[in-house]
């Protein structure tokens, strides 16, 4: 079991070094008016560090109160909303 979570800690790390830096630069694309950019970064990091804190209470609250696999089906429908909403948004090319 330990070595499974030190797994996907390692995997975690792997995609966000990949997943930020990507994503700060598909910020760049959708904010137009340059003047905006850096209250949008500090906005993106905002809910970044804020799922930090709430993603381990709410898990928390539902191991103790449901059961473990809530928190992995709780993770996953949060994951595929996230993947939804990114599929509705376009960017306008050069």
């Amino acid at each position: 079991m330990l070595s499974a979570v030190v797994f996907n800690n390692i995997l975690y790390g792997i995609v966000i070094g990949f997943e930020m830096p990507v994503r700060l630069v598909w910020l760049r694309e959708i904010i137009t008016d340059k003047k905006h950019i850096t209250s949008a970064i500090g906005m993106n990091q905002l809910s970044a560090n804020s799922s930090r804190i709430l993603g381990p209470l709410l898990a928390g609250i539902l191991s103790k109160t449901v059961s473990f696999e809530a928190c992995y089906y709780t993770n996953v429908v949060f994951n595929l909303l996230a993947v939804f909403f990114f599929s509705l948004s376009s960017i306008k090319g050069n």
